[in-house]
């Protein structure tokens, strides 16, 4: 059983707005047609290692360590 605490929940509002930001692409899944897939835009720039894993959204540059921070 996964620890529910590491898992991000988004509502579908969270995911518009990260949609609008450019930051997820919504994509049509082959398997189901009726279900969407979402994943991070292709210009999205992520490094992990060192215990954080980067996202450089050019302007800023986040970092989360392993614990979330």
């Amino acid at each position: 059983m996964q620890d529910s605490r590491r898992l991000p929940r988004f509502n579908a509002e969270d995911l518009k707005v990260l949609i609008n930001a450019g930051i997820v692409v919504q994509l049509e899944n082959p398997q189901d047609q009726r279900c969407w897939l979402y994943a991070l835009a292709p210009g999205l720039k992520v490094t992990v290692g060192d215990g954080e894993t980067v996202f450089d959204f050019e302007f800023v540059v986040a970092r989360l360590s392993a614990d979330g921070n």
